[in-house]
């Protein structure tokens, strides 16, 4: 037991109320820290999102009023803008949009071309990824169109 024996001189040096004060106001100080970065973080990931969010509702909403008087070349108006958006933004927020524009116009809902075009021009902005947006697409959907439109490109 003699390694083990504690020194009592020390741990009461240890203990004092100053150092133990101390070590309190420094362990508050750090878990203050942590909740404010926490915080932080949350703020801005809820700001980004609150701004993609805004993004889609206006894109959508463009997209269906420019197209509302297209009546017989509707579809084509809709691929036509949907090959503009889909070129200069990233995936997810293009098929945000495609999905909210489905839900203001009955026309997106056959959305096959709309589908070609996106995996066409995902495919473009990296043409060796085209086996992984297999992945990350739901192929499927659209009459597989997101399929057929990424089979073209490669």
């Amino acid at each position: 037991m003699g390694a083990w024996k504690i020194n009592l001189s020390r741990l009461r040096f240890w203990l004092n109320k100053k150092w133990y004060r101390l070590l309190i106001f420094i362990l508050i100080l750090l878990a203050t820290s942590l909740v404010l970065t926490i915080l932080i973080y949350g703020l801005i990931i809820d700001q980004k999102f609150q701004k993609e969010r805004a993004l889609e509702e206006a894109e959508s909403q463009k997209i269906v009023s420019t197209c509302k008087f297209f009546r017989s070349t509707k579809e084509a108006c809709l691929i036509n803008a949907f090959d503009k958006f889909s070129k200069n933004n990233n995936l997810d927020i293009t098929l945000a949009v495609l999905k909210e524009v489905q839900k203001k116009d009955d026309a997106a809902g056959f959305c096959h071309g709309i589908a070609h075009i996106i995996a066409n021009n995902e495919v473009e902005k990296d043409p060796k990824k085209w086996k992984s947006l297999i992945n990350s697409l739901d192929i499927a959907s659209c009459s597989d169109g997101f399929f057929h439109g990424l089979l073209e490109k490669p």
